[in-house]
């Protein structure tokens, strides 16, 4: 038996299967990818040198941990057809663990959608994010009960190369998800932006995006080994009536700071109304 099965192979799915094949106790062998698009599995097959099923439920048969790597609207789809084939295993005696990705789907939800109990089925939630895939992801783990603990501990091994781990109550996933899942997105944007803002001033395209890149990462950099409070790097970047406050001046000018405030709340908002239909 194969150790792990992604159900769906999108852009979320890819990226952690991409963390997960730099893990060198795991082979090509060891998973299993299922997934709709025939094109797409096979170029993942190729690329990674997994194995490739194109039936769910015989995908759900090949493996210990079963990653449903689909979005929340297309999850009861997909658990109305994979139950009874789960029901089945380990009514065999089979190890079956349920992984979700699915952000606003509660375990609560997902058992329900299962039809098995704890004891027959642990649930684990992941939150991850697309930097996974060079090592630079931010993923949340999250159980409802502690028979499913250890199998958290299991997966945070496995998926070791894919960057900052962290154990979270289910109660703050959601949030978290937000940070980790909608921040990328809005870093992408700033990067544009100021290159846009480069380009403006004469700078050819290509290089003013690779150098706000490294702009960006060089800080966060800083952020995340120099202890310090962002507040205070950014004062000891600020000049007295320098070109940097001139510049920081004109985002707030612009509602820089309550955007990204909103840019937080309102997808934890969206988040938490997923999570009650």
């Amino acid at each position: 038996m194969s150790l792990i099965t992604f159900i769906g192979c999108g852009n979320m799915g890819l990226g952690m299967l991409t963390a997960l094949t730099k893990n060198e106790a795991i082979k090509g062998e060891d998973i299993v990818v299922s997934e709709p698009d025939k094109d797409r599995l096979n170029q993942v097959v190729s690329d990674f040198g997994v194995q490739g099923i194109a039936d769910n439920k015989e995908a759900v048969k090949a493996s210990k941990y079963i990653l449903l790597a689909v979005k929340p609207q297309v999850l009861p789809l997909v658990m109305d057809t994979i139950a009874p084939t789960l029901k089945e295993c380990t009514e065999k005696g089979e190890e079956k663990i349920l992984v979700s990705i699915a952000a606003g789907t509660p375990i609560e939800r997902i058992r329900e959608l299962s039809g098995l109990s704890s004891e027959k089925l642990p649930i684990v939630r992941i939150f991850p994010n697309l930097p996974a895939a060079i090592g630079e992801g931010l993923l949340f783990f999250s159980t409802a009960d502690e028979t499913s603990e250890k199998y958290t501990d299991e997966l945070m091994e496995m998926f070791k190369h894919a960057g900052l781990l962290e154990k979270m109550p289910e109660s703050g996933l959601e949030i978290a998800g937000v940070i980790g899942g909608c921040v990328p997105a809005y870093a992408y944007m700033f990067v544009e932006a100021m290159a846009d803002g480069a380009v403006s001033c004469g700078m050819p395209r290509a290089q003013a995006i690779r150098f706000a890149a490294q702009a960006v990462k060089g800080a966060c950099g800083l952020v995340l080994t120099s202890g310090k409070h962002p507040e205070q790097l950014k004062d000891e970047v600020c000049s007295p009536a320098g070109t940097t406050i001139c510049g920081v001046k004109a985002l707030e000018e612009n509602g820089f700071r309550n955007a990204a405030i909103q840019s937080i709340v309102k997808p934890f908002e969206k988040s938490q109304q997923l999570s009650k239909k």
